[in-house]
């Protein structure tokens, strides 16, 4: 019995033995690698990440056609932030204003107003800039406070692109200036040499707007022959007139009337400043000049008022109602002050 149990530990140790002897001999199974908890991307993150891929791409791809070929892949991907990189990299190797917008277009979906300025500016440096850029980049110079700045740039795309739109632009910041004189006079003295069929359209627009000041600006930068035109020196006088400056206007259209003569319609305004700057003679003078038709309605009314107010009836001597017979309730005023009631009632 105790042989047997000598045995049996004997043989347990050589089981042990072995047991060990086998473990070492095989590999050691390797433990689970624990998972990496991965953040979503910032925007920091994202432009880093674009601006490695471009570096990448620059160190692979050196010319502009494999730059071509990375942003087809790009756009196949749907990646605005990588393309953009890319397509600012061609723009920049080849100057096509194509691969820029489309970059823009990226940024603006991306909402990244800095850089879409940046595009602007560098397409309106290239002279490669539309009327609706040109536009966008004042837009943004005024909404970060840059109105000099606004004006000046919109001044100078003025001559890549001179229409009605950047003018306009021009007034209006303008008018965001402490004054807006030596700007609105400028961009006269520019359409005037670059456009100026856009001339008269802009004024009267201004003069709808209530905003007289600005269109006797405007004319005012034109050059000198031009402001002497009958026509011009009319709309000039209208402008001062209604700006303020009736004695002014008075001044310019009275010496319109003795070097070439009035034009039409300048006449009737001629009248109604002499009457207001009480310069009745020549009031009457004007007056009685003036065809039926160029006749405002109130100002027949206004010359009996002035004549009876002065006491000088014999005013009315100058202005002859025959010819007014066509607009007959004019011409019953005249006849009326003239003293000729019987004119008068046939006129009415």
């Amino acid at each position: 019995m105790r042989g047997e149990a000598l045995r049996f530990a004997l043989w347990c140790g050589l089981a042990a033995v072995a047991a060990g002897l086998a473990g070492a001999l095989l590999p050691q199974p390797t433990p689970p690698r624990a998972l990496r908890h991965v953040e979503p991307a910032g925007p920091v993150a994202q432009r880093a990440a674009a601006a490695t891929i471009e570096r990448a791409g620059a160190a692979r791809l050196g010319d502009a056609e494999s730059l071509r070929r990375l942003a087809e892949a790009l756009r196949a991907q749907h990646r605005p932030l990588q393309l953009a990189g890319v397509l600012e990299r061609l723009h920049g190797l080849t100057g096509e204003p194509a691969a820029l917008r489309e970059a823009m277009e990226q940024r603006i979906e991306l909402g990244d107003t800095a850089m879409v300025r940046a595009a602007l500016e560098r397409l309106a440096q290239q002279g490669a800039a539309t009327e609706a850029e040109i536009l966008r980049l004042g837009e943004l110079r005024l909404d970060a406070g840059q109105t000099a700045e606004a004006a000046a740039f919109l001044l100078q795309m003025l001559d890549w692109q001179p229409t009605g739109a950047v003018a306009l632009a021009i007034v209006q910041a303008a008018l965001r200036l402490p004054d807006p004189a030596p700007v609105v006079r400028m961009l006269g003295a520019r359409l005037a040499a670059l456009a100026p069929s856009l001339l008269d359209p802009l004024r009267q627009l201004l003069m709808e707007d209530a905003r007289p000041d600005l269109a006797l600006m405007l004319m005012e930068g034109m050059p000198a022959e031009l402001q002497a035109d009958p026509g011009t020196a009319f709309r000039m006088a209208e402008a001062e007139a209604r700006a303020g400056f009736p004695g002014a206007a008075l001044a310019r259209l009275l010496a319109l009337r003795a070097a070439d003569g009035l034009p039409p319609g300048a006449g009737a305004l001629l009248a109604d400043l002499a009457l207001r700057e009480g310069r009745l003679d020549e009031a009457f003078a004007v007056a009685g000049l003036l065809p039926a038709e160029a006749w405002p309605p109130a100002l027949a009314q206004r010359l009996h008022d002035a004549a009876r107010q002065a006491r000088r009836p014999e005013l009315f001597r100058q202005i002859d109602p025959q010819p007014l017979a066509a607009r007959p309730e004019v011409a019953a005023v005249i006849a009326l002050a003239r003293g000729d009631r019987a004119a008068a009632r046939r006129f009415a």
